[in-house]
């Protein structure tokens, strides 16, 4: 049942997936009554199931159904479009870590969801519960160089050939620190040690200086850590520099 109140039927012996809403009309939103595997990519009411035994919702209103003899689990979008998400064909057991479309279920006999969106299956014939990372790897909404105007609430809308589906509100709270940055000093000296270039660094004691090393000015690698002590600076030596054309040094505390 959806949030409305709408039911969803595994009709299994018909082969689809019936909807009676909230004024008693029944409909169908799945299968054509066809017993085979057929129709992902197009209108689910087209496809072919071989058994449907389960029908559940996700949180965004995507129907799920357990074909059970076609040994998949079938999502059917808000938009009515059919595609397997879970289940090879093949009646085995196999795939774990791997895609969820290239693993082998048996008898897949029920469905349920995680607060995550994660979907379980009831594998009944391999006497298992199998998990699907439905949204694991999907692609990341990023800010960069995030300012104080850059807070307030965003959504994503994904589309498709099929039509576009937007993602719930999220907030975005920028803080901005209070307090001043610390920095790491040098004291003039820069040069040559037993034909090791290096130079020296000062901080206040028990701070950790890292210095990072690049090519590029892009990206960074780490290549020395310490802590201050009392009196003397931090000397850093860089044993590789002649394995570069050119190379950037940065000191930063930890």
């Amino acid at each position: 049942m959806d949030a409305i109140g709408n039911l969803y039927i595994a009709d299994s012996p018909n082969r689809r997936i019936r909807k009676v809403d909230t004024n008693g009309i029944i409909t169908t939103v799945a299968g054509n009554g066809n017993t085979n595997y057929s129709g992902d990519g197009g209108a689910a009411t087209n496809a072919g199931l071989m058994l449907p035994v389960k029908a559940a919702l996700d949180a965004f209103g995507d129907l799920y159904n357990a074909d059970a003899a076609n040994n998949r689990v079938r999502k059917v979008d808000t938009n009515g479009f059919i595609s397997t998400v879970a289940g090879n064909g093949n009646t085995n057991y196999s795939g774990d870590g791997g895609p969820a479309t290239s693993a082998s279920l048996f008898w897949p006999g029920d469905l349920a969801f995680d607060a995550a969106g994660n979907l379980y299956i009831a594998d009944a014939g391999n006497n298992r519960i199998r998990k699907v990372l439905l949204y694991a790897g999907y692609p990341m909404f990023t800010l960069s160089n995030v300012l104080a105007g850059n807070a307030g609430s965003y959504s994503v809308v994904v589309s498709s050939p099929y039509g576009s589906v937007t993602s719930a509100v999220a907030a975005l709270t920028v803080t901005i620190p209070t307090t001043a940055p610390q920095i790491v000093t040098g004291d003039g000296f820069c040069g040559f040690l037993t034909n090791q270039f290096g130079f020296n660094l000062s901080g206040a004691f028990g701070q950790t200086i890292v210095v990072d090393g690049s090519a590029d000015l892009v990206n960074w690698t780490p290549l020395f850590t310490n802590t201050c002590g009392s009196g003397n600076p931090l000397y850093f030596c860089d044993p590789c520099w002649t394995n570069f054309a050119w190379r950037f040094y940065r000191g930063r505390l930890q």
